[in-house]
């Protein structure tokens, strides 16, 4: 049986190695942050997604379909949008949407699981990003 020092050195080693991994795309998502900040006007979209109701929400799962950005580099992305006026359910939608409609993710799951999936998968994962969106706006989501 591994002793304590053995178990934690195995744990340190394990995260440094899934934060050595992920990194890449979090700086990824920094960046594209950044050059939403910096080359789209936040007129154009902050408006749409600045209410909280259902078109708030709507536009914001819209705006995050096309966007070929992971689950690691959603985050400063949606957080980005939310310090720029997005609501809290927008930011939500956001955060379930895009990870999952990207085309790349579109493509990798077909190449996995074949083309029944690869419709399937984005259309799921819109339906719960406006039900994600839209619980969280009416107040049914986790508070913060």
């Amino acid at each position: 049986m591994p002793d304590f020092a053995e178990i934690l050195e195995r744990f340190f080693w394990q995260f440094v190695t899934l934060f050595s991994e992920m990194a890449p795309f979090l700086l990824l998502g920094f960046l594209l942050a950044g050059i939403l900040h910096v080359w789209v006007s936040n007129h154009l979209y902050v408006p749409k997604i600045s209410r909280s109701n259902f078109k708030s929400v709507l536009w914001s799962a819209l705006f995050g379909v096309p966007l070929p950005i992971c689950s690691c580099g959603v985050i400063p992305t949606s957080i980005a949008l939310r310090r720029e006026g997005a609501s809290k359910g927008a930011s939500v939608s956001f955060l379930i949407s895009t990870p999952a409609t990207g085309v790349n993710s579109i493509l990798a799951t077909y190449s996995l699981l074949g083309g029944p999936f690869a419709v399937l998968r984005p259309i799921a994962a819109f339906v719960t990003a406006m039900l994600g969106g839209v619980f969280h706006s009416a107040g049914l989501g986790a508070s913060g």
